[in-house]
């Protein structure tokens, strides 16, 4: 019985974690996130104090 209820934990924190990455994407503002991707995008992205920068800062955390 323990193992059930341990590994409906486990999955219970899986969906949490899920949960919290999709809600920090969202918050990442689109003209931040533009800023990362495409021409230049590159560049902006380590220019530091930039949205880019954050936002790109915020992706490498999600992907962790």
């Amino acid at each position: 019985m323990q193992d059930y209820v341990g590994a409906y934990q486990n999955h219970v924190d899986q969906v949490s974690n899920m949960l919290d990455t999709i809600n920090r994407v969202k918050v990442i503002d689109p003209k931040a996130f533009d800023g990362v991707s495409g021409f230049g995008g590159g560049i902006k992205s380590i220019i530091p104090g930039t949205a880019a920068a954050d936002a790109w800062a915020q992706i490498e955390q999600v992907k962790g």
